[in-house]
């Protein structure tokens, strides 16, 4: 397998950009997912990593070697489409070995491929059938198989499981995972939905408009999103945006939403890490994540809050209750558990503060803020030297 490494990368169409500096470094054995809204350039870079597109400005290096110029048979690649691209005349067994066969590998070791890929993804059964004999799952098993015959440097997937139906795109999900862990192989995945890249990848870039928005994590990117569209983005259903106001004076800082009666919800956070990074009655937004969310009296801890907020639509989902609340005419979710005798009218809710982010209401982008866990522990320990300072005053 093999690193990827995309410089300063830009392609246009004439006048029209449609990747714009494109920076992305994926490691020996990463699974990297390129998400995005269809029109964002994520299946476009892909083409180019492919070499079935060429690029207008930058460079395209796999295992630190430049691939500009070289065809794409010359680049060590293998591609899985979204349409399967199967040669309908030909029988499963035909279908994956037919690289191959075109290459001049000999028979002996076309069969041992063939047989090594058909128990990998347990299609032993299908070799001898052709593709209009199989279903949409068995059909894209082979289309994967007859990429990982070749056993190239790095697997490019282009949607592949867009054309099947929702349980079927569920049972290929965890087959994919399963043949990533076996493999360890380098993989670049397109998709346009979240779950796919949240389930799959050990990194995502999130692009929008032929721009790279993030790139983190499953993890990192759902805990700090970069900016509002990230935050919205990611995330079923996605974060709570609401618009607050800043506020800061020695006793600490908070937010303040406004409710329907035009009282303050208001909600402590910790300061901005960078000083002077927000100004008191600066406006903002802040980030809430469904689930974040609990009904007052259920679960309560330290660092939980009280809103007040109108329940305006229920909506069981049988293992959640997604309830539409709303703030001062501004909507928000809350996933609450099912059976939780919540109804329609004023009720009061808590927040995990812990959670909350905060981003600029203008820019977009979040505002990074100290770390509350940590300023405890930081606290306790001053407030230990202090304790020692005050018994042994001459040490």
């Amino acid at each position: 397998m093999a690193s990827l490494s995309i410089q300063n990368l830009y392609k246009s169409y004439g006048d029209v950009s449609v990747l714009k500096d494109i920076n992305i470094e994926a490691e020996d054995g990463e699974f990297l997912v390129l998400l995005g809204p269809s029109g964002c350039g994520k299946s476009t870079l892909l083409s180019a990593i492919a070499g079935l597109d060429d690029i207008s400005g930058g460079h395209i290096l796999i295992d630190g070697e430049s691939v500009e110029g070289l065809e794409p048979k010359d680049r060590d690649i293998a591609m899985v489409f979204q349409s399967y691209a199967l040669y309908p005349t030909m029988s499963v067994r035909k279908n994956i070995e037919f690289g191959m066969r075109v290459r001049g590998v000999p028979e002996a070791e076309r069969e041992a491929a063939v047989a090594r890929v058909a128990e990998t993804l347990q299609i032993q059964a299908l070799l001898e059938r052709k593709p209009g004999q199989l279903s949409g799952g068995q059909r894209q098993r082979v289309a994967i198989g007859r990429a990982l015959v070749r056993s190239p440097k790095i697997f490019l997937f282009d949607e592949p499981l867009s054309n099947l139906d929702a349980k079927l795109r569920v049972d290929m999900r965890a087959e994919i995972k399963k043949l990533y862990q076996r493999l360890r192989a380098t993989i670049v995945y397109v998709t346009h939905d979240q779950i796919e890249a949240m389930t799959l990848a050990t990194r995502i870039v999130i692009m929008k408009g032929g721009v790279v928005q993030q790139i983190g994590s499953p993890e990192e990117i759902y805990e700090k999103p970069v900016n509002t569209y990230v935050a919205s983005f990611i995330g079923s259903p996605p974060m709570n945006l609401l618009p607050a106001t800043f506020h800061q004076d020695p006793s600490g800082c908070w937010l303040a939403l406004a409710d329907s009666e035009s009282r303050a919800n208001r909600l402590c956070i910790p300061a901005p890490r960078e000083a002077g990074a927000l100004a008191d009655g600066q406006a903002v937004l802040a980030g809430i994540r469904p689930e974040a969310i609990s009904l007052q009296g259920e679960g309560a801890s330290a660092s939980q809050q009280c809103i007040d907020a109108r329940v305006e639509v229920l909506e069981p989902t049988g293992s959640d209750l997604y309830a539409n609340l709303s703030i001062g005419g501004h909507p928000l979710t809350a996933r609450l558990r099912t059976r939780c005798g919540l109804e329609l009218g004023p009720a009061s809710f808590c927040v995990e503060t812990s959670a909350i982010q905060v981003f600029d209401e203008r820019s977009g982008l979040r505002i990074e803020l100290q770390d509350a866990a940590q300023l405890a522990l930081e606290q306790d320990d001053s407030r230990a030297v202090a304790g020692r300072v005050s018994r042994f005053p001459g040490k």
